[in-house]
């Protein structure tokens, strides 16, 4: 006679839990907003000690509306050297 296997559901694992999104807030650093009014631009980027001065890493966005270029760039808090760098 044949053995019935048995057909109970395994328990379920456990789900893995996600670490929580690292923000600005909880690694301790700060959003800050650059503007720079400059409505005839090309293009404008920010570089400084926080990247090294690169004059690509952070691009600038342009307010068509009021004409600023804007950047928003996440910094551990200190003071820091910077300059725009447009075209026109």
């Amino acid at each position: 006679m044949p053995v019935k296997k048995s057909t109970v559901p395994k328990a379920a694992e456990p789900k893995a839990k996600k670490a929580p999104a690292k923000t600005a807030k909880s690694s301790g650093l700060k959003i800050k907003k650059f503007e720079l009014p400059a409505p005839h631009a090309k293009s404008v980027y920010l570089a400084g000690q926080f990247n090294d001065w690169s004059t690509s890493a952070n691009p600038l966005k342009l307010d068509a509306k009021t004409g600023l270029w804007k950047a928003s760039v996440k910094l551990a808090p200190g003071r820091y050297l910077y300059k725009f760098k447009r075209s026109s």
